[in-house]
Formats: C-alpha cells, structure tokens, sequence
C-alpha cells in the first residue's frame, strides 16, 4: 500500500503525457552529433597548427620548400587529426600517441605538431587526470625540447643560447596554461553539476513539504468529519435536529 506522503508526491508529479519524452535513436544522434563536433575541432586544431608551426607553409626566407615536404607535412597532419578524433573517448592514449607522434615528427621533419598536443593535453586535464599527467610530463619536457630544436634549424635567426631558451620557455608556458586551462574548465564543469544537483535537491523537498502539507490537511478533515458523523450519531435518538446540523 503507497503512504500517503508517497502518493501525494507523486500526485504533484507532471502526468506522464506530460513528460519530456526522448525520440527513438536519440543516443545515437548525440553519439553522432558529438563525434562530428570532435572531427570538427581536432579539423581546426590541426589546419592551425599546419598554418602556424609548419615550414612548409611558413618557411624562413631563402629556403625552398618542395612538394614531398609540403606532402609529409599533410600526412602528418592526417595522423594528428585522426588521434584527436578519439580524445574523449582515449584521452590517456591519445595524449601519450599524440605526443609520440609529434616527438618523431619535430624530430623528422620542419613540422612542430603543437596545437594537437597542447588539445589532448587540456582533454586529459579537464578529466581530472592529474596524475597520468604527472607521468607525462617528463614526455612533454621531450616534447618541448624537439619543437625548440625543430625550430632552431629552421630559423636561422634563433643563433644564439638566449634566443632558444626563449622559444623553449615559451612553448613551456604554452603547456602550462592548456593544463591550467583545463583543470580551470573541470573545477567550472563540477561547480555546475554541484549547483544542478543541489537545485533538484531543493525541488525535490519542496516537492515532500508540500505533499505532506497536502496530506495534514486531509488527514485533518477526514478526522474532522469521523468526529461529526461519531457526535451526530451519539445526539441521533435524543435531538434529530442537532444531529441533523452537526
């Protein structure tokens, strides 16, 4: 048997009709929604880091660059794109790919993969993921290293020891602020959650007080009426009339 404080809360409920209903398929559009939204980024992240942190692009003045290089320069921009489509759902994997990938790259080739590492990078940081980042941070140090050394060759201003430990420091910070950026971006997300979750505490008490208001009430009138009918029918047999007006 339903209490009576339970069947008034679900009396206050909006009728089931009534209710937000999700439409057949609706976690398969979400799934794709969200796997075009990261193709999408990792897209952009990938075309930005080719435009910004390529030579074969922006190449220092008097270089040659030829086709094979703009060529591999295209492949290894492919391989960053395909890594960061699964970022969220692999985000330790793909950071630890992503900065593998562009360790060999930097090393290999005048392309410094840096945007797709500084996105896997805030990904992993915006999971909580402190400690595996922990762990990665002697790989980013590499990773740091490879671009300041990538760029050293490919820009013949950077000569003398300050000026590389400039770009060095520079990308360091870079790293440092996508990290902070991220946790930042997780504290937000959880301060959010804790407010959504304590504004349906809230309802949701509401929602009790007013059943068992409801229910008092009730109670209160069913009592009121036993005790009538209980008085009427003692007065009955000696007064008809004050047993008819109570």
């Amino acid at each position: 048997m339903t209490h009576p404080t339970e069947a008034a809360d679900l009396w206050l409920r909006p009728p089931r009709a009534h209710r937000l209903r999700r439409p057949a398929g609706w976690g398969h559009q979400r799934h794709q929604s969200h796997a075009l939204r990261d193709s999408g980024t990792a897209a952009v992240a990938v075309l930005l880091d080719v435009l910004l942190f390529s030579d074969a692009v922006l190449h220092p003045v008097g270089a040659t660059v030829g086709a094979t290089h703009r060529l591999l320069a295209g492949c290894c921009a492919l391989i960053g794109w395909l890594l960061l489509r699964c970022r969220r759902r692999y985000p330790v994997v793909v950071l630890l790919a992503t900065v593998a990938w562009s360790l060999t790259t930097a090393l290999g080739t005048g392309y410094r993969p840096v945007v797709p590492v500084c996105v896997a990078a805030f990904c992993l940081a915006s999971r909580g993921e402190r400690r595996v980042l922990t762990l990665v941070a002697p790989s980013l140090v590499l990773d740091v290293g490879a671009w300041t050394l990538s760029e050293a060759r490919s820009n013949p201003q950077l000569v003398t020891g300050q000026a590389v430990a400039a770009v060095a420091i520079g990308y360091t910070v870079l790293l440092g602020l996508v990290v902070t950026a991220g946790r930042l971006h997780r504290a937000g997300a959880l301060r959010v959650r804790v407010a959504e979750r304590g504004r349906r505490e809230a309802v949701h008490t509401e929602r009790r007080r007013m059943a068992r208001e409801l229910h008092d009430i009730v109670a209160h009138a069913v009592t009121v009426m036993v005790l009538h009918a209980d008085a009427a029918r003692r007065i009955l047999p000696k007064n008809p009339r004050g047993a008819a007006e109570a």
